[in-house]
């Protein structure tokens, strides 16, 4: 990407890895700033969104500057995924099951090494450009429809107090 798109060297090649970055510590400090913040689907879907329009934004960037906002938005939207993500995780299982479903969420980071595999080759093909803006709307479009789909049970009041599971 940096030499074919933005046509930089190594240092520009840095620049853009520290964009990442850069995003990444601003929604974390942003993430911290929420303390204990109610609405963490909302923190969730906006991550996920956010990151996935960026990458969008950034297979159409043909600049240096455009590039280092769009991987700026990348990394702060990655982080706000995934670090709402393992807070929820944390929070809604039950001791009994909240090791080894946090195991199958660490296995599931290795499909991303095949997934590169698949995109490097598409890139190939169309070009990185198009095969990055690709790839971020095919993202998005996953992750929206899996919200519209997903909807978890509500915890309601149970006669006696306590609460309780929908059927």
């Amino acid at each position: 990407y940096a030499e074919e798109v933005v046509h930089t060297g190594p240092e520009g090649l840095g620049l853009l890895y520290a964009a990442v970055g850069s995003g990444a510590i601003v929604a974390s400090l942003v993430l911290a700033s929420l303390g204990d913040f109610r609405r963490l689907r909302l923190l969730l879907v906006g991550g996920a969104v956010l990151a996935s329009l960026s990458l969008t934004f950034l297979g159409l960037s043909a600049t240096m500057p455009l590039s280092l906002l769009a991987l700026f938005l990348v990394g702060a939207g990655q982080l706000g995924f995934n670090s709402t993500n393992t807070t929820m995780l944390q929070q809604r299982l039950s001791d009994d099951f909240r090791g080894r479903v946090t195991a199958l969420y660490q296995a599931s980071q290795s499909l991303q090494a095949p997934g590169a595999l698949v995109l490097g080759a598409v890139a190939e093909g169309v070009g990185v450009g198009l095969a990055e803006a690709g790839a971020g709307l095919v993202a998005g479009a996953l992750l929206l429809g899996l919200n519209a789909v997903y909807r978890p049970p509500q915890v309601r009041p149970a006669p006696g107090g306590g609460p309780q599971r929908p059927p």
